[in-house]
């Protein structure tokens, strides 16, 4: 009886902490979708590796290969919507930075030449363009993975500093205030979803279902598609070569294709901020709120409070292991605690119940 105690206390300790740690997590999916959608940071990153290749290709001496890049992007050929008109002045396009995330390696000689390359130049290279971008791509994907945790890390650090979370702090509450244990199991029961920084790919089946219904005479073309892809350029390569041969009728699809996915896209990043925002209205109903103790959390009387530093930072790396993995573990937690209730016997529950007074 007296282990069926301690294994609940402890389980409740359990939950009590991923709970939170999952709610702080989803304040930091959300900073990071809003950071990478107001700088355009994959965008970006596709520039970075435009210019790059011209660099490569083309030297800096004749040409500005950023500015280049960055007009090669704002083509009409390849910029589906966002777009700026071409004009000669750049400093707004600097500003908003690239108005896509991914372009046709095969239509990267063109856009660069209603940039302002050459023709000649153009027709030279061009193989060499779409074969360099080609090659590139893994080696963009894996930088932007890697800005991306950066970010994250980051988020996770303001995050667990601002709300003054220490981990051991929070495990030694939870160990000891039962009532407060209870009201954040309450809590977790209540969530019913985690908060994953959005993917093309999870978005691909439901933006292909609506491709079927506004395209009918390709149906069977498009339900050929698998929509299974790390990024948005594998998605659309492969409804590229389903609907070969079709002309004009499939750059027409694809146009639409790319518009759905980032649609989608962007209504799931403004859904993670409204998530943000509830769970941090929960987080203040357990009493963890923003900014608490102010600077003196950290710094009093001239001495650094280590205790409290060192405990942040602990938090802080457990928050970068994203709110999906939290949630995972939350739920698991949860149906352990349902199964072993269901386990005991009455009359262990009750002597349980008299040894706690």
């Amino acid at each position: 009886m007296e282990v069926s105690k301690n294994l609940f206390d402890i389980l409740g300790i359990f939950i009590g902490f991923v709970c939170v740690i999952l709610l702080l997590s989803i304040v930091v999916t959300s900073m990071v979708q809003t950071i990478q959608a107001s700088i355009r940071l994959r965008a970006r990153n596709l520039q970075k590796g435009i210019q790059t290749i011209i660099e490569t290709l083309y030297g800096n001496e004749d040409h500005d290969p950023k500015v280049l890049a960055l007009k090669a992007l704002h083509a009409k050929s390849v910029c589906f919507f966002g777009r700026i008109d071409n004009r000669p002045e750049i400093s707004l396009k600097r500003f908003l930075g690239p108005p896509i995330s991914y372009i046709d390696p095969k239509d990267l000689p063109k856009a660069l030449k209603m940039a302002g390359l050459e023709d000649a130049e153009i027709n030279e290279k061009a193989k060499q363009i779409t074969e360099s971008f080609n090659k590139m791509w893994n080696q963009l994907e894996n930088r932007f993975m890697v800005r991306i945790r950066f970010v994250t890390i980051v988020c996770a650090i303001i995050v667990a500093g601002y709300f003054q979370v220490s981990t051991p702090d929070l495990l030694k509450k939870l160990s000891v205030n039962k009532p407060f244990r209870d009201e954040i199991e309450r809590v977790a029961r209540g969530i019913e979803k985690p908060l994953a920084l959005p993917t093309y790919g999870a978005l691909s089946e439901k933006a292909l279902a609506t491709l079927e219904g506004e395209f009918p005479e390709v149906e069977e073309k498009i339900e050929g598609a698998s929509g299974v892809g790390v990024d948005k350029a594998d998605l659309i390569e492969e409804l590229e070569t389903l609907l070969t041969g079709m002309g004009e009728r499939k750059d027409k699809i694809i146009e639409r294709y790319n518009e759905l996915l980032d649609g989608m896209y962007i209504e799931q990043r403004d859904a993670a901020i409204t998530a943000a925002k509830d769970a941090e209205g929960t987080l203040a109903t357990i009493d963890i709120t923003g900014w608490p103790e102010h600077w003196t959390f950290y710094y009093k009387n001239g001495a650094v409070k280590w205790g409290n530093t060192i405990g942040v930072l602990i938090t802080a790396v457990l928050l970068t292991f994203g709110a999906p993995f939290w949630f995972e573990r939350l739920k698991e937690a949860l149906r352990l605690k349902d199964v072993l209730s269901k386990g005991i016997k009455p009359e262990d529950s009750k002597e349980s119940k008299k040894s706690d007074k």
